[in-house]
């Protein structure tokens, strides 16, 4: 059933028909249900496949890529997931169509135009991940941004991140992990955000841990 809060004029939401309607980014978007009958074609079941590896990825990860790709929703009908899992699939996905895995080194977390993290260096220390970098105490711009951090267990499918950490002024900062995560396989990422709107850089790989 669709709902016009504002009259027959105005804009609907919910199912009408075949015609699903909804808000997004501040537009009304409408988008017609079709039926199909003929069996999936091979590059399909193959596009599928990608699909399901990044929507795995993107569930316990949610929260940083909605921060990571949402300054680039703006004054678009796009989202942030959309976004993320368009440059993932035509960049992450192993050359394998049967058999597609995760490109772990070439994974887009954060996606945007400020300056990338200088010469970062990752560390595994006594509580955690020791997160380093390089940064100009002469090069006033960009000395509040906040540090991006993740790091992603690909064998139980969980995320362990911080959006806004410390500064990049201050060189560092060490990203928490519960001892029974610190013996696990990782793969660890950075990028660093704005202090005061959505800007974001995008994100370095680090390496991996235990593997």
């Amino acid at each position: 059933m669709g709902k016009a809060k504002q009259g027959i004029y105005g804009p609907m939401k919910g199912k009408v028909g075949q015609v699903v309607w909804y808000e997004l980014n501040g537009q009304c978007i409408a988008r017609g249900i079709g039926y199909r009958t003929a069996p999936r074609t091979e590059g399909e079941i193959e596009s599928s496949k990608a699909h399901n590896l990044l929507t795995e990825l993107f569930k316990p990860t949610q929260s940083f890529i909605k921060k990571g790709f949402g300054g680039l929703t703006k004054n678009t009908v796009h989202n942030y997931h959309n976004l993320a899992m368009s440059y993932n699939r035509s960049y992450a996905i192993s050359a394998d169509k049967q058999n597609p895995a995760l490109r772990f080194d070439q994974l887009l977390f954060s996606n945007g135009d400020l300056l990338q993290p200088i010469n970062p260096i990752l560390e595994v220390v006594e509580h955690g991940l020791k997160i380093s970098w390089d940064f100009s105490m002469d090069d006033y711009i960009g000395m509040n941004d906040r540090v991006m951090m993740l790091a992603y267990f690909p064998d139980n499918n969980q995320a362990i991140f911080e959006t806004s950490g410390s500064k990049r002024s201050q060189l560092s900062d060490i990203l928490l992990l519960n001892t029974s995560m610190r013996s696990l396989p990782m793969h660890v990422y950075i990028a660093f955000g704005a202090k005061d709107d959505e800007r974001v850089s995008c994100s370095t790989y680090l390496g991996s841990v235990n593997i």
